[in-house]
């Protein structure tokens, strides 16, 4: 798509809000979005016809579901070294609080943790009841390893640490290079091991846990949410 030139232009090098102007605008037939950018592409043009749906599958059938590994990203946090603990508090409660969640709802278009907040608006709203519709059908729980063990915590910050290891990447580059992407994702999957058998070593020579085991979870079927221990 890229090489017939079926992508925009430019777009390698775009920020986070150039996609949703450039959809609102007619520039763009359609594109991957987060959540967030439908009630961003509304502002900018209300009257935009505008569909919502899962991303395709191929004809042989899903082989896994788009992983949801964590409920929600925490947005607040307190210093436990505040000198105005009991103030502090107070805004906590405040920014916990159902009001500010369908008021937050509201004003961003975002689902946020506190689904009581506005569930009953959103399955009202067709843009937001179609994403609802698309989380059921296309997500599903996932492993995390960062939160399963010691272990995968300390791979998984590892693995952070060397950016050049992601396979997102390096599928970028093939695509905006139009090269091959399985010479890529063959060396990368060897640098990989290379580095995680190293990383394995480091923390076992210092008394820690660590290994690629932690990044795997057995019985695990990626067409089912994960229950831990399940």
């Amino acid at each position: 798509m890229q090489a017939a030139k079926v992508m925009m232009p430019g777009w390698e090098s775009w920020d986070g809000s150039r996609a949703f102007k450039e959809f609102a605008a007619g520039r763009l037939a359609m594109y991957p979005t987060p959540p967030w950018h439908v009630a961003e592409v509304r502002k900018l043009a209300p009257e935009i016809k505008m569909g919502i749906t899962g991303l395709p599958v191929p004809d042989a059938g899903r082989g896994a579901y788009l992983p949801l590994t964590k409920s929600f990203s925490p947005l607040w946090s307190m210093s436990s070294k505040s000198e105005h603990k009991a103030e502090s508090w107070k805004v906590m409660d405040f920014l916990s609080s159902e009001s500010f969640h369908n008021a937050y709802y509201k004003k961003f278009g975002t689902l946020t943790a506190l689904e009581g907040a506005w569930k009953a608006e959103a399955e009202k709203n067709p843009d937001q009841a179609a994403i609802l519709k698309v989380a059921e059908e296309t997500m599903r729980r996932a492993p995390n390893p960062a939160l399963a063990s010691t272990g995968g915590r300390a791979v998984t910050d590892a693995l952070a640490a060397k950016p050049d290891l992601k396979h997102t990447d390096a599928a970028f580059s093939s695509i905006i290079k139009n090269q091959p992407f399985a010479p890529a994702a063959a060396k990368l999957d060897k640098d990989l091991q290379t580095y995680l058998d190293k990383t394995s070593a480091d923390l076992k020579a210092k008394g820690k846990e660590g290994s690629a085991k932690d990044l795997t979870f057995a019985g695990w079927d990626p067409l089912k949410d994960f229950t831990p221990g399940g």
